[in-house]
């Protein structure tokens, strides 16, 4: 019995909004960025596996080749949809004209010193993380409360592979944010950056 589930609309619509219905693979392998028609693929080739992250849009060729046997001997692998995928969508996210005047700046005075949690919400605010934001069951970090107003914002950038965390000394995640601490200028730097895909994730 096939275990295959529909893909809610609301996935299909930001899987294609990210990659602007471009194949992940044509882009990766051939830097062809010409818009396609085709299918979305599970990355895992598990049609019950429906996650956003699992999704990718193939050109119908690719997807043919990627969905079958043959993808062995083609050598082609879920880590190259993976990270084809990921470096199509951020190319995308980096080229967004967003114009600064559509961030609501209305939680704090421009004249004054931004939190952390401010920051990471002009920053998901810029890129619309929160479009495909799905609520952890468990708090990321600890100091960052289900009921506080910044909560969605910073689980979003989380989830989007923007912020990572506090770290100590010896480089290990500690399990808190501190939302409330002012953002450093080479913070600030970091956060918009990894925003548009143009660092690695690294810790705070």
């Amino acid at each position: 019995m096939s275990t295959r589930k529909g893909i809610k609309e609301a996935d299909q619509v930001a899987l294609l909004t990210r990659c602007r219905r471009r194949c992940c693979l044509c882009y990766g392998l051939k830097k062809d960025t010409e818009i396609k028609r085709g299918q979305i693929a599970h990355v895992d080739q598990d049609p019950s596996n429906n996650k956003l992250e699992n999704l990718a849009w193939l050109c119908l060729d690719h997807h043919d080749e990627y969905d079958s046997k043959t993808s062995q001997s083609k050598k082609l692998k879920k880590g190259e949809v993976t990270h084809y995928k990921k470096e199509l969508e951020l190319l995308y996210a980096a080229e967004a004209k967003i114009p600064i005047e559509t961030v609501n700046f209305s939680s704090f005075d421009n004249n004054d010193d931004l939190s952390r949690a401010e920051v990471i919400k002009t920053a998901i605010e810029l890129i619309d993380g929160l479009v495909t934001y799905k609520k952890p069951d468990v708090p990321t970090f600890e100091d960052v409360r289900v009921d506080e107003w910044y909560y969605d914002y910073i689980e979003s950038a989380v989830q989007l592979g923007i912020v990572m965390g506090c770290a100590d000394d010896d480089g290990n995640l500690t399990g808190i944010f501190s939302p409330n601490d002012l953002a450093t200028s080479k913070w600030v730097v970091k956060v918009f950056l990894n925003s548009f895909g143009f660092l690695p994730l690294v810790s705070d």
